[in-house]
């Protein structure tokens, strides 16, 4: 699926499968990506700043590549997004 420039801010998508979608340089600003699939799409210069993405699989998304200011992620995703950034994630000590 090509979306890529796409204009899709404030745009409410719940459980799409946008698996291996194009969606490079895509303005995403204030979409709600509620459970959908974005694992492999290409996200390229797309710009999800203030977006929420919880429950939505960001498996292959590179965070140097793309806007997040301000997106509402879920813990696993913040996980996910800080090992892709290359950190190592450890458990809180007790």
């Amino acid at each position: 699926m090509d979306l890529g420039r796409a204009e899709l801010r404030g745009v409410e998508f719940t459980g799409v499968k946008l698996r291996e979608a194009d969606l490079s340089r895509a303005r995403c600003a204030e979409a709600v990506f509620a459970g959908c699939d974005l694992s492999a799409a290409v996200l390229t210069g797309a710009d999800f700043s203030a977006a929420s993405l919880v429950g939505s699989d960001l498996t292959g998304v590179d965070p140097a590549e793309v806007g997040l200011r301000g997106a509402t992620i879920d813990e696993r995703q913040a996980v996910l997004l800080a090992e892709a950034a290359g950190m190592t994630v450890v458990p809180t000590p007790s």
